[in-house]
């Protein structure tokens, strides 16, 4: 594990409001249910079904899972990171990763303010 993904680890900020919006947006915007499941497996090394509900979900539901999942696991940047690898030409995604990676990281924060 490279220092800086070590780091993060250690330093997660949970992602709530409307940060939590803007991700589930972006999400949403970059991903069908097939390409988000691949996303997951490759990049986050977990099967989505593992994380999320998914059996008659919308893919708004399993996103938002997806999150969740990721915040509790202090994944928030694991999922931001491969979610932008493995659509580097979505601009929400590029935008909110770019957001995330200028917010503090001296301490556990919750960040939410996505700046609108």
């Amino acid at each position: 594990m490279d220092q800086q993904r070590l780091s993060q680890r250690k330093v997660a900020k949970k992602i709530e409001g409307i940060a939590f919006a803007k991700l589930l947006e972006a999400i949403i915007d970059a991903y069908t249910y097939s390409s988000l499941r691949i996303m997951v497996r490759i990049y986050l090394s977990v099967r989505l079904e593992h994380v999320a509900h998914v059996n008659n979900r919308s893919l708004i539901d399993v996103a938002f899972e997806l999150i969740d999942w990721a915040n509790r696991e202090d994944r928030q940047g694991d999922l931001i990171e491969g979610a932008c690898r493995a659509n580097p030409g979505n601009i929400k995604l590029r935008d909110f990763k770019a957001w995330f990676e200028s917010q503090d990281n001296s301490a556990e924060t919750t960040v939410g303010d996505f700046g609108d």
